[in-house]
């Protein structure tokens, strides 16, 4: 049960899923944690990092404006006349 389960293993599962990519068996065998329990721990904390105030506080959305490099160039600005921001090392790949 979830409820059982501190904050701060709630955070290691989640930090250890977003980082190693590893399935729920690898995660349960880990943590010797439930399926269920490990689902609402990663569902938790995600769902507390996309809400305020952690959100608003720490995320920032990238600007909309375009390098003027790209903006000038005809032939790169139809690539990326969409883009929105750049990689710049903040973004998560959860798996």
């Amino acid at each position: 049960d979830s409820r059982h389960v501190s904050a701060a293993e709630q955070l290691a599962i989640f930090l250890y899923f977003v980082r190693q990519g590893g399935s729920q068996q690898q995660l349960m065998e880990r943590f010797q944690r439930s399926a269920d329990t490990i689902s609402r721990c990663i569902h938790r904390i995600s769902n507390m990092l996309v809400q305020n105030p952690f959100y608003s506080a720490h995320i920032q959305n990238p600007a909309k404006n375009t390098a003027q490099e790209i903006g000038s160039n005809p032939k790169l600005y139809p690539y990326f006349r969409h883009a929105v921001g750049t990689i710049d090392g903040s973004h998560i790949a959860a798996h």
